[in-house]
């Protein structure tokens, strides 16, 4: 049975996109449908060993080790596609600094955060976002020619509810909340930058995301909080990320697309 057959579909053959943290929950679920639709993929993570798990042999699927904090490691995996003489028409910056990067540090309390803590978390969630537009968006303008998803977090728009976290294994500090705003303001300033080229930058807040890691307490918690009474799936975002990489899209600029279940509207 294919679990693709419900959603949306268009014909990706041709296309070259490249998408960061290709190896978590998010990227291999949007890297699994957009190869089924016969997209050229250029996947990137800090966790190559991981991608290669999970991809390699694949058709049509290049890998690559890529931090995106590291503005020469961009600049490496351009000047490697340029020389093979490939164009990437759209990117996704997944990549984020989360609850499964390293927990010790991104967990700190506010009055316990040091400069350390803080600058991590922006390295990866700010920088590496600016890095990859500016590097593969300067590419798409020449062209007049480029699709960028960016992908911000609930937490972008409103404050979390901090006392559901009590007793849990999540947590959402405010250097997340932060940077992730940053996400959307960056969307919008290049969305209107950008789009005398023809280049399309959008973003998606995404709500709770369930994984494998979440314990009941959290789950009920979180359940009772949204009105749809759950978590989210990865799958529930696939609709809305290829719809923005669709050129039938070609209105949808500086916006930025909210999947929470109606979090947010509460």
């Amino acid at each position: 049975m294919n679990k693709y057959k419900n959603f949306l579909h268009c014909d990706l053959k041709g296309r070259n996109i490249l998408i960061t943290g290709a190896s978590g929950n998010l990227g291999t679920e949007y890297a699994k449908f957009l190869s089924y639709l016969g997209a050229n993929l250029i996947l990137t993570d800090i966790n190559i060993s991981k991608l290669k798990e999970n991809f390699k042999g694949k058709v049509n699927v290049k890998l690559f080790k890529l931090d995106v904090s590291n503005y020469k490691d961009w600049q490496k995996l351009y000047l490697k596609l340029k020389s093979n003489k490939i164009f990437v028409d759209t990117l996704i910056n997944n990549a984020g600094y989360t609850n499964h990067s390293k927990k010790e540090n991104f967990s700190k309390d506010f009055f316990k955060l040091d400069e350390k803590s803080i600058n991590e978390v922006f390295k990866v969630n700010v920088f590496g976002v600016l890095y990859g537009c500016k590097i593969f968006g300067k590419d798409m303008c020449l062209k007049k020619k480029g699709v960028i998803i960016n992908i911000a977090s609930m937490y972008a728009l409103q404050s979390p509810k901090h006392h559901l976290y009590k007793n849990t294994n999540i947590s959402a500090p405010i250097t997340y909340a932060a940077s992730k705003s940053s996400v959307i303001s960056i969307t919008k300033y290049l969305g209107t930058l950008m789009a005398a080229k023809k280049v399309r930058v959008n973003s998606i807040c995404p709500g709770g995301i369930q994984d494998k890691t979440h314990k009941k307490l959290w789950l009920k918690r979180f359940g009772d909080n949204n009105p749809s009474g759950r978590m989210g799936e990865t799958s529930e975002l696939l609709n809305t990320i290829i719809y923005l990489i669709n050129e039938k899209s070609s209105y949808n600029n500086g916006s930025n697309i909210i999947i929470d279940g109606g979090w947010s509207a509460w």
